[in-house]
Parts: C-alpha cells; sequence; structure tokens
C-alpha cells in the first residue's frame, strides 16, 4: 500500500514517527483483521539494519476515530523504537 492508496494514514504515520523521533515504516500492509502490528526484519547481520512493517486491518481503522487509530499507531511505532 502506498501514500497515495491511503494519504491519511500515511500523514498520520510521517507526523507520529517524526514527533517519536522513530524510524519509518518500510512497508505497510493492510489487512481484514481487527489487529494492528509491527514485525521488524533484519536485513542484514549488522546491528541496527531493520525493515520495519506494519499491518494494520482496514476493520481497526473503519470502526475506531482518529484519536484512537493514532494511539494503536503510536503504540506500534514505540514497539519499532524498542526492536532497534
Amino acid at each position: 500500500m502506498s501514500p497515495k492508496d491511503v494519504p491519511q494514514l500515511f500523514r498520520t504515520l510521517d507526523e507520529l514517527t517524526t514527533k517519536m523521533k522513530a524510524p519509518r515504516f518500510d512497508t505497510v500492509i493492510l489487512d481484514d483483521k481487527w489487529n494492528a502490528s509491527v514485525v521488524s526484519i533484519s536485513k542484514s547481520m549488522l546491528l541496527g539494519s531493520r525493515r520495519h512493517v506494519l499491518h494494520i486491518g482496514l476493520p481497526m481503522l473503519i470502526g475506531l476515530d482518529d484519536q484512537q487509530v493514532k494511539a494503536v499507531l503510536a503504540h506500534e511505532i514505540r514497539a519499532c523504537l524498542v526492536n532497534d
């Protein structure tokens, strides 16, 4: 999924990652689950070289208000900080 597919989601992600001084997601995957998760994958054997993949459910995006979505995304972004 790209910023042109869901611009508001990517604007929110950019805003939060900037405020939290966190890495940006390399990939964002939209699925049909009421859930959100992050997977951090090592790019190589070198420390600090990771890809961050966000899985986020469309039902959750639709079912939560803007502040709740921001809270969920901030929680997932924090997971990237812990894993880096």
